[in-house]
């Protein structure tokens, strides 16, 4: 992941639904709505929200922003000697079955 002639990682994600739908990905989240919506302050169309524009800026770029955070929060908590963190093995685990279920469902609806 750290030799840049190396094809990179990319994940993906579109979520459809009855009013439009979400694609996501590591540089953008674009949103397509059927019509406009005040609530949330999209326009009717395509919105686009860039990960730079969303995210804290990092000490220092390996491969991504969000790699970097990662990397970044690690070594902070390591130096502070934190035991609190972002996510637990709890949280992780059930973030991983809601992932499941999502395929599943997925797989369902051929």
């Amino acid at each position: 992941w750290c030799d840049a002639s190396y094809r990179k990682m990319s994940n993906q994600i579109t979520i459809m639904g009855n009013r439009g739908k979400i694609i996501a990905d590591r540089q953008e989240c674009k949103v397509f709505l059927n019509s406009h919506d005040d609530s949330a302050g999209m326009e009717r169309g395509w919105n686009i929200f860039y990960t730079t524009d969303v995210t804290k800026p990092v000490d220092f770029y390996l491969r991504g922003e969000e790699y970097s955070a990662q990397v970044d929060y690690f070594i902070q908590g390591v130096k502070e000697k934190r035991i609190d963190n972002i996510s637990s093995f709890k949280s992780a685990f059930q973030t991983d079955v809601f992932i499941d279920m999502l395929a599943k469902d997925g797989r369902g609806r051929g």
